[in-house]
């Protein structure tokens, strides 16, 4: 069960829009007031190895600033996958948990970001352990590294509700 004591109880990490961050650390990350935008959480479950982003489009192709490609679903993917490997995770390990990418009024871009998000996990052969993407309303997202467990926030409730809890330190 999610506990605020916990949340206040244990050092957090907030990922901006347009961030990564990775730790092994058993710390809370989170990400909030996702729109159209993706929260994505990428785990190792046996190393306890997490990085969070923050992402605001869907490709990089042709956008050539090196320091801004964290904001782009493709390069976001492949940054966080680095630096988790490079801190000891297996990526056949990792799973991912995917959030956000609303609808407001006549934008695709949440859309946009879903899909793009989606087909490079594919890509890289990262499984999706869970999801809560389309729809109108913005959410937020809190993962704690600790215990593997995932809920998010919808509109303007503020009551954490649970995704899932990713297996941590055995096999499933």
């Amino acid at each position: 069960m999610f506990s605020l004591k916990r949340v206040t109880e244990v050092p957090s990490i907030t990922i901006g829009v347009g961030e990564i961050k990775v730790t092994r650390k058993p710390v809370i990350m989170q990400s909030l007031v996702l729109g159209s935008c993706i929260g994505l959480v990428l785990y190792d479950r046996y190393k306890g190895i997490a990085g969070m982003a923050h992402i605001l489009l869907p490709n990089s192709r042709s956008y050539l600033k090196r320091a801004e490609l964290v904001k782009y679903a493709d390069s976001a993917i492949d940054i966080m996958l680095k630096r988790m490997l490079g801190l000891g995770a297996v990526k056949e390990n990792i799973r991912a948990i995917v959030i956000g990418g609303a609808k407001f009024e006549d934008e695709t871009i949440g859309e946009e970001n879903i899909k793009s998000t989606l087909r490079k996990l594919r890509k890289e052969k990262i499984k999706i352990a869970a999801k809560e993407t389309g729809g109108g309303e913005r959410r937020s997202i809190i993962f704690d590294v600790k215990t593997g467990e995932c809920f998010y926030t919808v509109g303007d409730d503020n009551i954490p509700r649970k995704l899932i809890q990713i297996a941590n330190n055995k096999k499933v």
